[in-house]
């Protein structure tokens, strides 16, 4: 008798709103599920608004008649004009702890594409990003230059889409970051890195590169 008396109090419980289960409510639950719906909602809405700008660009406005006002537009459309690798590339930790030969370190990349006035503009295309190891410091006041001997350490390349996800934007800047894998063996200072990439603009075909050369410590 008192096991039924148990089962039919827990029965009960579950039943009623306030009754809680690992410490959250069914109301809660119901509101954390509207909450990811709402979100899910909200992206559906931003991915629809931005098929309907991409497919308004292809057929064309109601004004693409007017030669004028297309070559206005043509001209005031901002375009990738060139690439940079931001001062903040280079090993992600501390390059002076002691090299193992088993241990892989990560390199990151920071990837800006500029317009025509020299502004960060948010690209579509295919970047490849490659790290390497100069085999010869330049001589004592001279400066390394990006067709220096260098071995090859690590490459990657992003389609468009991985390009995209690599969009980061915080209070060090806006740009595109690339991570690459490179033993903690060719890390190992004294020497430098030579960081190249390269863009190939899928809206205008134009294929463009940057490089610049990072110190070990």
């Amino acid at each position: 008798m008192r096991s039924l008396l148990a089962i039919s109090m827990a029965a009960g419980c579950a039943m009623l709103a306030g009754c809680r289960a690992g410490g959250q409510s069914s109301g809660d639950v119901l509101r954390q599920q509207n909450l990811e719906l709402q979100k899910q909602v909200d992206q559906l809405q931003k991915d629809a608004s931005e098929l309907r700008a991409k497919l308004a660009e292809l057929v064309g406005g109601k004004d693409a008649s007017d030669a004028s006002k297309s070559k206005e537009v043509a001209e005031a459309t901002p375009r990738v004009a060139s690439i940079e690798i931001d001062f903040l590339s280079g090993p992600t930790t501390d390059s002076g702890a002691p090299a193992r030969s088993d241990r892989q370190r990560t390199v990151a990349v920071y990837i800006k594409p500029m317009d025509g006035r020299g502004r960060f503009l948010q690209a579509t295309g295919t970047l490849q990003v490659e790290v390497s190891r100069l085999t010869t410091l330049p001589p004592l006041g001279e400066v390394s230059k990006p067709d220096s001997p260098a071995k090859l350490l690590s490459s990657k390349t992003l389609t468009p889409l991985e390009l995209r996800d690599a969009y980061r934007s915080g209070f060090t800047g806006t740009y595109y970051v690339v991570d690459l894998n490179v033993p903690d063996a060719d890390l190992a200072p004294p020497g430098q890195l030579l960081l190249r990439a390269r863009f190939q603009d899928a809206i205008t075909g134009a294929n463009l590169e940057a490089s610049r050369i990072v110190g070990l410590r």
